[in-house]
């Protein structure tokens, strides 16, 4: 296989490790690749999937061959683990579920007990839209959100701003608390009756840590755990887990798996 790496050169892009891993496999690169170059025996492997680099990787898949996209990892991304799926990601990705545990327990990380009450419901927001990606806030979600909860609970109401792009509330309602942009997560987490995000990552946070997710968006990583909207906001869901976070440690991929190799072969060959 011959592949075209999309990713920036920027130390915040495992570019160099993603490429060391390709060869690694024993698969070839594109340098330059230009749509008369796609086959079906090509991949594209993008940051993300939107604007040139999604309209390019559609070409290769039109051509016959593979979409990789890549993110910062759902578990652990602090430790450098990142994502690496086919066509997609925060479940739009194309996948066969694994239940295998082994991945999961490397992680060492516990699933608490699903946590039944709580005091507040904890709206996340992210950076708002930037790009043309779909997982991507609508800068107004927050306040719309926020209203429509209003309208069904007289429930205290959290509003969390994305630490590194604040989306500030046009309208603050009556019992809702808006958090300075640095407050860390966990702490709101212990008191969260629910949690409400639109894509965000926070939702993965919550329901590791027990707290029902509530999400607006076109999917999230685990919505097989989630309520879609906020109409039935005070009766949260309380599935199982395990097989749900089994499965999602199966998409993401540490710095180490990614050079070797390792992470290649397993999403690509």
């Amino acid at each position: 296989m011959k592949a075209h790496v999309m990713l920036r050169h920027h130390k915040v892009y495992p570019r160099e490790e993603t490429i060391a891993g390709i060869v690694a496999a024993g698969d070839k690169l594109m340098t330059n690749a230009n749509s008369n170059d796609l086959r079906e025996d090509c991949a594209v492997v993008t940051w993300n999937n939107y604007g040139l680099a999604k309209r390019f990787a559609g070409q290769c898949k039109e051509a016959g061959g593979v979409h990789v996209v890549m993110e910062g990892g759902y578990v652990r991304r602090n430790k450098g683990y990142y994502l690496m799926n086919l066509d997609g990601f925060n479940g739009n990705e194309t996948v066969d579920y694994n239940y295998s545990s082994e991945r999961w327990d490397k992680l060492g990380v516990e699933l608490r007990p699903w946590k039944m009450g709580g005091h507040h419901i904890l709206v996340c927001a992210q950076r708002g839209k930037q790009n043309y990606s779909t997982m991507a806030m609508p800068s107004i979600w927050p306040d719309v959100v926020i209203k429509s909860i209003r309208e069904k609970t007289s429930m205290k109401i959290v509003y969390k701003p994305h630490p590194e792009r604040v989306v500030s509330l046009l309208n603050v309602p009556d019992n809702c608390e808006v958090l300075d942009h640095r407050e860390p997560l966990d702490k709101y987490l212990k008191d969260a009756f629910a949690v409400v995000v639109w894509t965000s990552n926070s939702a993965t946070e919550a329901l590791i840590n027990g707290v029902p997710v509530f999400y607006c968006g076109p999917t999230i990583a685990c919505a097989r755990l989630a309520k879609k909207g906020v109409e039935y906001i005070e009766y949260p869901f309380y599935p199982d887990r395990e097989e749900t976070f089994y499965d999602l440690a199966w998409r993401q991929w540490n710095i180490n798996e990614i050079q070797s190799g390792e992470a290649w072969r397993y999403v690509v060959q």
